[in-house]
């Protein structure tokens, strides 16, 4: 909100905030199979996934053929972490316009990758949604960068 009151006076405080958000984006997705149990298995099939509001994460169990029960449990605080990241790039983007497009080409390298995150479709679509102003803050930073006798 800050960026789209100040626009272009807030771009100098983009190497301090983006870094942060570009750690959120980049960081590698906390997913784990374990061992799992009978007691694990029967309580999915009765309520679903396991919620740990502690530590953050959901998990089921289920029976894999041939293996036996495994456990998957994923960090969801995190994947919140990085949707959240997404959506702020995407405003940050969107607020700054051309001032953003020196910081473009770092933001998509992170983004893109997340287009295909495969266990989040919220992470998946707010990566998408923030490729579009980071893009469009790419083509009006370079067309600012032409002086008018140049076009």
């Amino acid at each position: 909100r800050i960026a789209s009151v100040m626009g272009d006076r807030y771009a100098q405080f983009m190497p301090a905030v983006l870094p942060h958000l570009l750690t959120r984006v980049r960081e590698e997705a906390e997913v784990s199979v374990v061992e799992g149990d009978d007691a694990g298995l029967e309580a999915t099939k009765r309520e679903g996934a396991e919620i740990d509001e502690e530590k953050g994460t959901e998990s089921v169990t289920f029976a894999l053929p041939g293996v036996g029960l495994r456990k998957l449990i994923l960090n969801t605080s995190q994947m919140q972490e990085k949707s959240s990241a997404c959506r702020a790039i995407y405003a940050h983007a969107s607020a700054l316009g051309g001032a953003f497009g020196p910081f473009a080409a770092e933001c998509t390298d992170a983004l893109l990758p997340l287009v295909t995150f495969k266990y989040s479709a919220d992470v998946r679509s707010t990566s998408a949604q923030a490729l579009a102003p980071v893009f469009d803050a790419a083509c009006a930073g370079a067309l600012a960068s032409i002086a008018p006798a140049d076009l």
